[in-house]
């Protein structure tokens, strides 16, 4: 599913975990239990509208399980998405996970390589390496950020530190 960039998440507004946002240009109908997105972690999050208010070309709004003032600073200087419809084109450049960008990179593993990064593969906001071995070999490892040590964009090698039992 590709995204739509739908504004910017400015800052909380106000006790009640409300957050001031800037709505994109094509803006569109906003209404509380609207789904929109938050990229984090290299994953498509949903937060649910709860409430919603016009301030000039801004929007206030609360989303659902997020009334805390804490709770809405971790949203802050966020970009907001909507889900695109079938046949749009996403507007924004950012419409794939994270990870996604290190398709083609050499992995490492505790110092030993496994292979390179072939795609990257979404199971339901689970997304997964796949990486084609030396030997021909692929398998699938979770492209999860506890998992990477470092990334090298010069040598185009992701450093990882996999749990025991995921190479097999």
């Amino acid at each position: 599913m590709s995204h739509h960039l739908a504004g910017k998440i400015q800052k909380p507004f106000g006790a009640g975990g409300e957050l001031l946002i800037v709505p994109n240009g094509s803006g569109g109908q906003w209404e509380c239990g609207q789904a929109f997105f938050v990229s984090m972690d290299g994953l498509w999050t949903p937060f649910f509208v709860k409430s919603i208010k016009d301030q000039a070309a801004r929007k206030i709004v609360v989303f659902e399980n997020m009334e805390s003032p804490r709770l809405a600073q971790m949203l802050a200087g966020k970009d907001l998405y909507i889900e695109a419809s079938d046949g749009e084109t996403p507007q924004s450049a950012q419409t794939t996970p994270q990870p996604c960008k290190y398709v083609g990179y050499a992995v490492i593993n505790d110092g030993q390589h496994i292979g390179t990064i072939r795609q990257c593969l979404d199971f339901n906001g689970n997304v997964c390496f796949e990486i084609k071995a030396d030997d021909g070999s692929c398998r699938l490892i979770p492209a999860h950020p506890d998992f990477v040590v470092r990334a090298s964009q010069r040598r185009r090698t992701l450093y990882m530190r996999l749990p025991d039992g995921i190479l097999g």
